[in-house]
């Protein structure tokens, strides 16, 4: 969805800011080195944990979207990806850090390890050059997560194809080698630093941190934006709750965390256990505690109060701008839906909708301009023709099968496409020509109101006329598609080869309407699955054929 697509720039000025700092991080690191380099190399090691655990969030993040397919993150689905791209960069920034192994982890001093019973039995696995392999591992089995899952995205946004299954699939093995690489990159990196005390749970400690931390990224980054114009059209307030919702779920879970190893090793009492907390309290009480604060109390207190939850009223739209624009809800997409809920949007979609139907606009008194002129198209030319069967494409399968493949209202540059338009205003352009071949008295509109509270349009056809033969024809409009197909319902179907004789399609183009007399007339042995007229899909039916004018 390109609801008036603005591209960021990031201003010159912004540029001078973030270069500034750069230069200042870098001033501080080599003062930092020669005042003190075992505090430099930890300080060093903090950073880039931080921006690791940062960016991987964000690979979780969209891993668990592409699994769950949820349409609701597309809107700043790009944020997340930008900040995770982080991660291909920290495997320069990481080299460093091999320099510094003796500076900061108490295994790397052989002489220490052969005299120390517990460090001695983890030389297989805390050992340099194991770890140095481990390390980079983890960075470039997360760099390649990550460029799978914006390869798809990018496919997907390019071609409009159906990678669902791809998505999924995909989506399922990364969370796998996820799980296990964060946990190991936790004991790695951060408890190896002491290497006596060990928790299996840190792991997870360390991920639910991160995760808590990626997401107040996501919401900060995505409020400047909107204030800075870029995002105001697509987020909503039901956006914002969302990922409040996530924020207090994972500060809940990154708590549960916390005390649940804080209460086994206090209750169990080891002395090798309980020195991680002794030092933490007794050395650096106040951070300890105030981290405690911050990611539980503060989020309870807060998030929590009904004073901060949705502040616009739940609204449905829909029927409103139905009257106006004929439009199928079915056919928007996701995130285009969700403008349709909330009091405040109506600008936002009436925008939508001119940019997606700029034939069809609102009048002062709010009926559709297009039924008062009907002289304001050209009446198309009416054609006999008939369908001759092709081969379905694969793209078209995924959709088709499911039985919602009806033609989506998207943003197209092409004007062609936006005048392929279906629904009501396909029936009203069949009507126009049928009249003016037929007669006026002899042409009937049948599910013209379908769309008003007496809902008549259960005959499993739009029109009918009286032929040249006086005999009284039933015609189901389609808007035809791109790539010749439309959707039939299965009431369509079976009524359409029930009175086969006198039923037919009226298929409408850009330039013409292609009457199709029989259309389940079948040589024999053929079925209405197997012929050679067209290809169907269920559980609805796409046809798919090649359209022969005669």
């Amino acid at each position: 969805m390109n609801l008036d697509v603005k591209n960021f720039e990031f201003s010159s000025k912004m540029k001078k800011v973030s270069l500034g700092l750069i230069l200042v991080g870098v001033i501080a690191t080599i003062a930092s080195f020669s005042i003190n380099k075992t505090v430099a190399w930890v300080d060093l090691l903090v950073n880039n944990l931080y921006f690791i655990t940062l960016a991987v969030s964000g690979i979780f993040f969209v891993t668990v979207q592409g699994l769950v397919q949820a349409s609701w993150v597309s809107p700043f689905k790009r944020i997340i990806e930008a900040y995770a791209s982080y991660i291909p960069v920290s495997i320069i920034l990481m080299i460093p850090i091999c320099f510094g192994l003796h500076s900061l982890y108490e295994w790397t001093h052989m002489d220490i390890v052969v005299n120390d019973p517990i460090l001695s039995q983890k030389t297989a696995w805390l050992n340099e050059k194991f770890f140095i392999f481990r390390m980079f591992l983890y960075l470039v089995l997360w760099s390649l997560i990550l460029w799978s899952q914006k390869k798809l995205s990018r496919k997907q946004d390019e071609t409009g194809e159906d990678l669902t299954f791809q998505f999924t699939r995909n989506s399922s093995i990364h969370l796998i080698l996820f799980g296990f690489s964060i946990c190991f990159a936790a004991f790695d990196w951060v408890m190896s630093v002491e290497p006596h005390w060990f928790s299996t749970i840190f792991g997870i400690y360390v991920f639910a941190g991160s995760f808590v931390s990626g997401i107040c990224f996501i919401i900060l980054a995505t409020i400047k934006l909107s204030d800075w114009g870029y995002l105001n059209k697509v987020i909503t307030i039901d956006h914002y709750h969302d990922l409040g919702k996530w924020l207090f779920g994972m500060s809940i879970f990154w708590a549960y965390i916390w005390i649940s190893q804080y209460l086994l090793i206090w209750y169990a009492n080891i002395p090798e256990e309980v020195t991680y907390f002794v030092t933490r309290i007794e050395d650096f009480k106040l951070p300890f505690f105030g981290m405690v604060v911050m990611n539980f109390v503060f989020p309870l207190l807060i998030l929590m109060n009904s004073d901060y939850d949705k502040e616009k009223q739940i609204i449905n739209h829909y029927p409103h701008f139905n009257n106006i624009y004929n439009f199928e809800f079915d056919d928007l997409k996701s995130e285009t839906k969700s403008l349709f809920y909330f009091v405040g949007n109506k600008e936002s979609i009436k925008s939508f909708l001119d940019t997606e139907s700029p034939n069809v606009v609102i009048n002062t008194n709010g009926q559709n301009s297009d039924d008062q002129d009907d002289e304001d198209e050209d009446t198309l030319l009416i054609v006999d023709s008939s369908l001759k069967k092709i081969t379905a494409s694969k793209s078209t399968s995924k959709s088709s099968i499911s039985g919602k493949g009806k033609k989506r209202m998207t943003h197209s540059k092409s004007l062609d496409e936006l005048k392929n338009i279906s629904g009501k205003r396909a029936e009203k352009r069949v009507y126009a020509a049928y009249q003016k071949q037929y007669g006026k008295d002899k042409v009937k509109w049948v599910s013209r109101y379908s769309n008003t509270p007496d809902k008549n349009d259960n005959l499993q056809y739009d029109l009918t006329y009286e032929d040249e033969n006086q005999i009284w024809k039933e015609v189901e409009v389609k808007s035809l598609s791109n790539n010749n197909s439309f959707i039939l319902t299965q009431a369509e179907k079976e009524h359409g080869i029930k009175y086969n004789s006198i039923y037919e399609f009226a298929l409408v183009t850009n330039t013409a309407i292609h009457k199709i007399k029989s259309p389940f007339t079948f040589e024999t042995g053929d079925t209405f699955e197997s012929n050679d007229s067209f290809t169907a899909q269920a559980k609805d039916y796409q046809l798919h054929f090649k359209l022969n004018t005669k």
